[in-house]
């Protein structure tokens, strides 16, 4: 039997902030359907389908083979609207509690999701979402007719119905490919997940290399025998892409072939790539490059002209790709971390207490309180035998700690000559584990990525072994620098183990 369930906004700024939300995140209509992405990938789905085929009569279908929603919990989703239980989880991408609704957004009339875990017998069920209507409706009854994805399986799938043709055209399958590349383009990176985008009989995978890369905007150039088009992209990272030359239409030649200027790295480098448009050119006549004249001397000096702007577009965005990387591994390692010292806190250990503040509930199931209050009790006699009080890290310039989110921060930075000679040290006045970026060793290991990934984790393993078991016999310390290791790698992420 269906049943009716209202949308309550029990805390008074909920409502507000979801349609302040909705009104200002979706400018893209691409953006509001990765959300039901994003959602598919925290529900650790290793295959995910999203099919536009009848994207032309206004319904588009996502489905996934995630661990599905069972009756209560599916039945609660509109008591969590714009109230996320994400936000502490650092090894999930859904953060901001709207996403169930972005098909506002797609300007849908409608939306169905049916979904079943892997429990036998199997038990699927329905939640319909009508736009302008705050009354969703729970059908555990209804079975999904025209979607035979979760009959036999655990999993999602979203319907959504009634999208505008406006918006629709929007939504093929070449554009919604290359967008969501872009914004998953370091999931795709680390992950093993299947992401295929449908349309009748075509369907196409989306991988990293369907993201083109950041477009270098710059005017086309100008010559006296005519002008220059530039269609060029930058990728963070090598790769085996070319800068193409067209003329009138038709490919000639890659333009690191073109002429020797062109063959220092960063032309060649795959991080640049695309094509460059001069119908002014003249090819050869096996149509293999072009005729040495003025007008190609032209063409070179003017390519040549843009290599300093080029090379700080790329140089941008190798940054702002390692400070995305640097994002997640710290997001990660946090909760992993946290994670093992919540389980390991009955052995003996004594972590600061913000590192677990406002944190300890949200993995153990228990109150704030509560797991406080037990969390003292059991470590209370390890306290007073070990009587650990490591020394406080005096900031030089007197500045005052900083104000840190509850978990384990740190950050890099260049230590001073007296303590150059430190990998890392630890702040417990701000929970904060500094690490140092003047280190040789950081120096080599900080350009890949995995390699970065393992150094910050020793690191961090080291510097937590040290404030909680300073005082112990060598053999004893490194024992429990073992037992931290190993208990923190067992909550990595897959993409990120």
């Amino acid at each position: 039997m269906s049943e009716v369930i209202p949308i309550s906004f029990d805390d008074p700024g909920q409502k507000t902030n979801i349609l302040n939300l909705l009104g200002s995140v979706y400018n893209d209509p691409r953006d509001a359907l990765k959300e039901y992405i994003a959602n598919s990938l925290d529900a650790d789905a290793n295959n995910i389908v999203v099919d536009l085929s009848k994207r032309k009569a206004g319904t588009i279908v996502i489905r996934d083979d995630g661990v599905g929603m069972d009756r209560q919990k599916l039945h609660s989703v509109p008591d969590r609207v714009g109230l996320s239980d994400k936000l502490l989880m650092g090894n999930r991408i859904g953060e901001k509690a709207i996403g169930i609704l972005a098909f506002y957004s797609l300007g849908a009339n409608s939306m169905v999701i049916w979904s079943q875990t892997d429990a036998r017998p199997i038990d699927s069920h329905c939640l319909l979402f009508n736009s302008g209507d705050s009354n969703p409706i729970f059908d555990p009854d209804e079975e999904p007719k025209t979607n035979t994805w979760i009959k036999d399986m655990r999993g999602t799938v979203v319907e959504l119905r009634g999208i505008p043709q406006d918006v629709a055209r929007v939504l093929t399958l070449e554009k919604v490919k290359e967008h969501l590349a872009k914004l998953y383009k370091e999931v795709l990176r680390h992950r093993t997940v299947n992401i295929v985008i449908s349309e009748g009989k075509k369907s196409d995978y989306v991988t990293m290399e369907s993201f083109k890369g950041e477009p270098f905007w710059m005017r086309d150039l100008l010559t006296r025998f005519g002008q220059i088009e530039l269609h060029l992209y930058i990728l963070p990272s090598p790769s085996d892409r070319r800068i193409e030359i067209y003329c009138k239409g038709q490919r000639v030649c890659d333009l690191s072939s073109a002429d020797d200027r062109f063959k220092p790295s960063l032309w060649s480098s795959g991080q640049v790539h695309g094509d460059i448009s001069a119908d002014f050119l003249k090819p050869t006549t096996g149509r293999t490059g072009f005729v040495t004249n003025a007008a190609f001397t032209a063409f070179v000096e003017q390519i040549d002209s843009i290599k300093t702007e080029l090379k700080k577009a790329v140089d941008h965005e190798i940054e702002t790709y390692r400070i995305e990387q640097d994002r997640e591994i710290h997001k990660d390692l946090n909760n992993s971390f946290l994670r093992a010292i919540l389980q390991l806190r009955t052995h003996g250990w004594n972590a600061v207490e913000t590192l677990v503040k406002n944190r300890i509930g949200e993995f153990t199931g228990e109150s704030i309180e509560t797991a406080s209050a037990v969390k003292t009790q059991r470590q209370g006699k390890r306290h007073r035998r070990h009587k650990l009080r490591p020394q406080v890290i005096e900031d030089k310039n007197g500045a005052q700690p900083a104000v840190r989110g509850a978990g384990i921060n740190f950050e890099q930075k260049v230590f001073n000559s007296y303590e150059e000679h430190l990998r890392s040290k630890f702040d417990p006045r701000q929970s904060l584990i500094l690490i140092n970026q003047g280190h040789p060793n950081y120096k080599e290991e900080y350009p890949e990525r995995d390699r970065r990934y393992n150094y910050f984790h020793l690191l961090l393993a080291k510097e937590l072994t040290l404030y909680n078991w300073g005082k112990e016999q060598a053999d004893a310390m490194l024992e429990h620098l073992v037992e931290l290791d190993i208990t923190a790698k067992h909550y990595r992420r897959r993409s990120l183990s």
